[in-house]
């Protein structure tokens, strides 16, 4: 450590220093040089050099500063106003780069000539991403919206055509098998339109209401039990603890992600290999619904693709179902995972939903 650099304790007493080290935000302090003199334990956590390591360096050569405006201009305005605050990108010891909302003061001695700047600074950069992919959000969501709303009609009078067709033209062994492949292209149009229009819908928390997780699956299944006849081979295991948990949310939705995830499971599944819902207790606040296949499972380079838009491992899938799962299933305060079994073929889908207060 270079001592001709550490912070004067006429200047901060050696309480203050200990005070600083108690804060939870990163505290460096740097003389008018921009040479570090004090950081505190916070800020060695989060940029990973130890304080000794970077007393009397520049502080902006250690952390690769990048400035939303010109240096000097904040500089002036620190000097002008005694204050600035901003968020800058740094560069941490491992090389990641991270955003912090950041804010700085003079200290000056009693002749109210400037001493130190001190910096408080938050690392943001999960908000940060959580903010863009919002906003990407909402700009696909009304992208696909439109695009769906304008589909659907003519989609819909084409239905409607080859319905009749087939009619009239049943029977018929030439032509038939070409109106019957048609019929299917245009299930799957309407199939894609119906998720489009999902990423346009916003959920709002007025629609939230208590969920019982008995409910959810009973009317989960009830719904399968009608889509779909591989119902005759889910089989489910609900932990007795659960079945008075309530959720908080909208029902329709999160009935969506349970038809999802299993439809999803019975197509990636041998069909005579039965698929399995489990629900328990994952942590005193938080209920987990896993969802297993016996399939082959799947592939390293997608499994961590598979909630990405328009990826499908089906020739036939749209590649919007499982991300409209996470899409709920985050709105809603969970999470949404997938991987693959060990000990035997198949993967395993894991929602958790976040119980509601009143059960905790």
């Amino acid at each position: 450590m270079n001592k001709h650099y550490l912070i004067d304790s006429a200047h901060f007493s050696p309480q203050e220093q200990k005070l600083l080290d108690l804060i939870s935000d990163a505290v460096t302090i740097r003389d008018f040089d921009n040479r570090i003199v004090f950081w505190n334990r916070a800020a060695e956590e989060c940029y990973g050099w130890k304080r000794d390591e970077v007393a009397g360096t520049l502080n902006h050569d250690v952390l690769h500063t990048v400035f939303p405006i010109p240096f000097m201009d904040i500089q002036k305005e620190l000097l002008l106003n005694g204050k600035w605050h901003g968020e800058v990108t740094h560069t941490c010891r491992d090389g990641r780069t991270i955003t912090v909302a950041t804010r700085w003061a003079l200290r000056s001695d009693n002749e109210d000539r400037p001493l130190y700047i001190i910096e408080i600074s938050l690392d943001i950069t999960r908000l940060v991403e959580e903010n863009r992919q919002a906003n990407q959000w909402k700009a696909v969501g009304q992208l696909a919206s439109g695009v769906a709303h304008e589909v659907r009609n003519p989609l819909n009078s084409i239905s409607a055509l080859m319905e009749a067709l087939l009619k009239d033209l049943k029977g018929n062994p030439v032509v038939e098998p070409y109106i019957r492949h048609l019929k299917r292209q245009i299930k799957r149009l309407t199939d894609l339109m119906g998720d489009l229009l999902e990423l346009g819908k916003t959920i709002r928390n007025e629609q939230y209401q208590h969920i019982g997780v008995d409910q959810l699956l009973r009317d989960s299944l009830a719904a399968l039990s009608l889509k779909d006849d591989c119902f005759r081979r889910l089989s489910l295991s609900v932990a007795p603890e659960t079945k008075n948990i309530t959720i908080m949310g909208v029902q329709r939705r999160l009935t969506q992600v349970l038809i999802n995830v299993v439809e999803n499971a019975f197509q990636h599944s041998p069909s005579d290999s039965p698929v399995s819902i489990r629900v328990f207790l994952h942590s005193g606040d938080t209920v987990a619904i896993t969802i297993e296949d016996r399939g082959e499972g799947i592939a390293a380079d997608s499994i961590d693709r598979v909630f990405e838009p328009f990826f499908s491992t089906r020739k036939s899938g749209t590649g919007l179902g499982l991300f409209i799962v996470r899409h709920i299933v985050e709105n809603h305060g969970g999470r949404v995972s997938i991987r693959n079994k060990i000990a035997s073929p198949g993967t395993t889908v894991e929602v958790l939903l976040p119980i509601a207060l009143s059960n905790t």
